[in-house]
């Protein structure tokens, strides 16, 4: 439970691996994922380190794997995906190169004939469609020209034929439909109009080309006009066929074309189905190649960190408690390869590990809402656990609508129930990713929405009364209906319309048809959002003193966290109490004779103070209670006593420290170790083993056996003390605490705005368009309100849930982040990020 409400116990360890071990290691924790290695040559480019070439051969073996996945694509072919398959070991990349190398090439074959066959089928389809419409396209019912004119004058065709028989070329031809029309604009300027030209659109039967083409046919008379138009064809890459000029020929060529034909549908339709089987053989290994190829290639990519020399050398972040787990694991792997020489796990001392917090899938999208102001700093209080509950609720504050969070509920827990189901639907959908990712926190706003929305008796901006109202309308219809219409009534608190008891549990539903519902709801919903804030705050700096009792920082209880406690309960704290004594003491019998809130605290810092009783100044101003003089002096002492308080004594005590330190010649001595404390470290088995610098306080001696927790004690390293940097740092932070307080404070008031803008817009949606349907009393009004209903549903959903939700969502991150955790998280850590095969396998590698 620690590692929730405080990051893990960490170690900065050094693995001492024989080289024949050191991968199958490398391995066995990436399995476990529970270390995070350093990189000890990150002054080494990443083309000189050492295995630069195994993850050169990874990331071929992967172009070759993502060229099998889009082949496996096209022909829509299913495989099953799994996590379950071992690193591989290292000779096996020579395997797999021969195997994908040697399925590379058949594919590229395969589909190297497979072009070459359709590309040969589509020309012999052209010949075809050229030889079937050879008659056509002597007919002039149906045929396309230049501006749908003839280039020539209009003529029978068997009288220009017979003109020119002895000297008539007719060509044919394909080319790309767009080109058709530039095409016979050029052959016509060209032969200046004694060129004949008609041309038709071509429609394959299989689809082998996207690119559409039409079918034209040239009539031309002489050698020179038949030499410049097959030049003008070559220019526009147009496929010329032959055309045969007697009957009895095309029909020969015919029969030739639709043997040829059949015979390459049969060799298209044998390759097909190799290439299908070869794809299918591939899709049954292709997940594990995936997978292995991903191992392989992340514990390459660690062990370039790794310190080569005779042996393996790495440095690596361990939790504290899986040490014994990482020591079964070298011990394990050298079994495994039938090591002679034992791995060695030397504990390193170190100023600043990682911190690693633990979560679940509950827990882990609020961690991310904490980590996104900051990773929180090595044993820091981690607000992870109380914002489980806070900031759903804050959120609800704002929310605060039954309905709504009904239905914000209801699609979190669909979302949780179906979760094994979605989480691959839409894996590479982003938005959804963040929705899904936000499932349970969605799941306990949308909860908490539903709590507060039953305390406001607001249900789709309407109140139920769920215990029966505590009023009573005591007015007959004769008084509240006059002959000028419906007239406004009070009831009187102190009249019969009471029933004298408060209504069990929220607030009455009396207030929905009231005149002054909103004066209401507004003065209720402010002091409980600065009740709320104050005490969130307090929490806050409550939280900061297990910080410093953590850290054995004394001297910041006594000057940071006292002060601090004090100025903000002396202030705000107070606040509070009127606001309870106020709504206690002063009840509906004297309604506009209770003092105000507002001028009280302002006239609490004036010093002006009404005597008790006097009834002479305005009731706003009367006292609350007997001594309030005596404690709001006192208070207001107190509150300017804490400002120097937190802003002199701290740097103060720090100077005396400091001067007493270096009169009694106490200072920091730094040191590099000796060869003897090197040699009493325990690594005189390694050659030239890696140098730590290490500071040293008090000429004691820092050997590897010393614990964390004591090293961290030690105030290493420390800095020059300068009493003016000390000052600043201190007035800054004064000055932020003081003024944040008030301003803080002031900042919880959006929960009442946003309560008030969400009840608002709500009822305007039910008055505006819902409403409408319900006014008509005919049977038409059924086929009336199913319109209004989805149009009502659906602004319900976009703006209200959506829109809204999103708005109060950030609001309560931003009380999250900067008025309750500023108080005592930093967040200057960084993250603790293992080593492990399940995050490779997610991301990639």
């Amino acid at each position: 439970m620690e590692s929730v409400f405080r990051s893990a116990d960490m170690t900065l360890c050094q693995l001492y691996m024989p080289s024949e071990s050191a991968y199958e290691i490398t391995s066995q924790l990436g399995e476990l994922g529970i270390v995070e290695f350093v990189d000890l040559n990150s002054d080494t480019t990443s083309f000189n380190k050492y295995f630069v070439n195994e993850i050169k051969r990874c990331n071929e073996l992967e172009r070759q794997l993502a060229f099998f996945e889009k082949e496996i694509r096209k022909e829509n072919i299913s495989y099953i995906e799994s996590t379950d398959y071992p690193a591989p070991l290292p000779r096996e990349l020579i395997d797999f190169e021969a195997t994908f190398s040697k399925i590379e090439t058949e594919l590229n074959e395969i589909n190297t004939n497979l072009t070459a066959l359709n590309r040969d089928c589509a020309k012999l389809f052209e010949l075809k469609t050229v030889l079937v419409n050879a008659d056509k396209m002597f007919d002039n019912s149906d045929y396309r020209g230049f501006d749908r004119t003839p280039i020539l004058p209009e003529m029978e065709l068997s009288d220009f034929s017979h003109h020119v028989q002895s000297q008539l070329v007719i060509i044919t031809g394909t080319l790309t439909r767009e080109k058709i029309s530039t095409f016979s604009r050029l052959l016509w300027y060209m032969s200046r109009g004694n060129m004949f030209i008609r041309y038709t659109d071509l429609v394959y039967e299989n689809e082998q080309y996207d690119e559409p083409k039409s079918l034209f046919t040239l009539f031309l008379q002489g050698p020179r006009l038949e030499k410049l138009a097959k030049k003008v064809c070559e220019g526009f890459k147009a496929d010329l066929y032959p055309c045969p000029e007697t009957l009895e020929e095309r029909l020969e060529m015919m029969s030739s074309v639709e043997s040829r034909l059949s015979e390459m549908d049969i060799v298209i339709t044998k390759s097909k189905e190799q290439r299908h089987r070869v794809l299918i053989a591939i899709g049954e290994n292709l997940c594990s190649w995936k997978i292995k190829l991903r191992k392989v290639k992340s514990i390459f990519f660690h062990m370039n960190m790794f310190k080569i020399e005779r042996n393996y050398i790495a440095h690596c972040w361990v939790p504290s408690a899986l040490i014994a787990t990482v020591q079964g694991v070298l011990e394990k792997a050298g079994q495994n390869v039938g090591s002679s020489t034992p791995s060695i796990l030397h504990k390193l001392p170190t100023v600043n590990p990682p911190t690693h917090v633990q979560t679940n899938k509950f827990t882990a999208a609020y961690q991310k809402v904490i980590d996104a102001y900051g990773v929180g700093t090595y044993k820091e209080i981690n607000p992870m656990p109380y914002t489980l509950i806070t900031f759903p609720f804050l959120f609800a504050v704002m929310f605060g609508d039954a309905g709504h969070g009904l239905i914000m509920f209801l699609f979190a827990f669909i979302v949780v129930f179906f979760e094994k189901r979605l989480m691959e639907v839409g894996k590479n959908q982003e938005i959804w990713q963040i929705f899904f990712s936000g499932r349970y926190m969605i799941l306990m706003m949308g909860l908490f929405s539903i709590y507060t929305g039953f305390l406001y008796n607001d249900y789709f901006s309407k109140s139920i009364n769920i215990f029966g109202s505590s009023w009573r309308v005591i007015y007959d219809n004769k008084t509240i209906f006059d002959k000028n219409g419906p007239s406004i009534r009070m009831l009187d608190p102190n009249s019969t319309s009471f029933l004298g008891e408060a209504y069990p549990v929220g607030i009455d539903p009396v207030w929905q048809m009231s005149k002054n519902k909103i004066s209401f709801s507004n003065s209720l919903k402010k002091k409980m959002s600065v009740v709320l804030g104050v005490i969130h705050m307090l929490f806050g700096v409550v939280l900061s003193f297990f910080n410093y009792k953590h850290k054995k920082r004394y001297l910041d209880i006594f000057c940071v966290f006292i002060p601090e406690i004090i100025f903000m309960v002396s202030m705000f704290g107070y606040l509070v109490m009127i606001i309870f004594v106020k709504w206690v003491k002063f009840g509906p019998t004297d309604p506009n004779c209770a003092p105000s809130l507002l001028i009280g605290l302002i006239n609490m810092f004036m010093m002006k103070y009404p005597k008790v009783g006097d009834h002479t100044v305005d009731c706003s101003l009367w006292s609350w209670y007997k001594g309030q003089q005596a404690l709001q002096t006192l208070l207001v002492v107190l509150i300017v006593i804490c400002i120097p308080w937190m802003l002199l004594t701290k740097p103060f005590i720090l100077y005396y420290r400091n001067r007493a330190n270096t009169n009694v010649n106490n200072n920091q001595i730094v040191r590099k170790p000796s060869k003897r404390e090197d040699k009493n470290r325990l690594i005189d088995d390694v050659e030239n083993p890696a140098e730590v610098d290490v500071q040293i306080l008090d000429s004691h001696s820092l050997s590897s056996d010393v614990p964390l927790e004591e090293f961290e004690q030690q105030d290493i390293p420390k800095e020059e003390f300068e009493m003016g940097d000390v000052l600043i740092r201190q007035a800054i932070h004064t000055i932020e605490y003081c003024l944040g307080c008030v301003s803080n404070t002031a900042s919880y008031l959006r929960l009442w705005a946003l309560s008030l803008a969400h009840a608002q817009l709500s009822e305007v949606l039910w008055s505006m368009v819902l409403k409408i349907g319900f006014s008509w009393s005919s049977y038409a009004a059924v086929f009336i309100l199913v319109p209004i209903f989805a149009a009502w549903a659906m602004l319900t959903l976009g703006i209200l849930i959506l829109m809204e939700g999103l708005s109060a969502f950030l609001h309560a991150l931003r009380l999250h982040w900067i008025e309750f955790q500023t108080k005592f998280y930093k967040g200057e850590g960084w993250k603790f990020e293992p080593f492990s095969f399940k995050q490779t396998n997610r991301e990639g590698y």
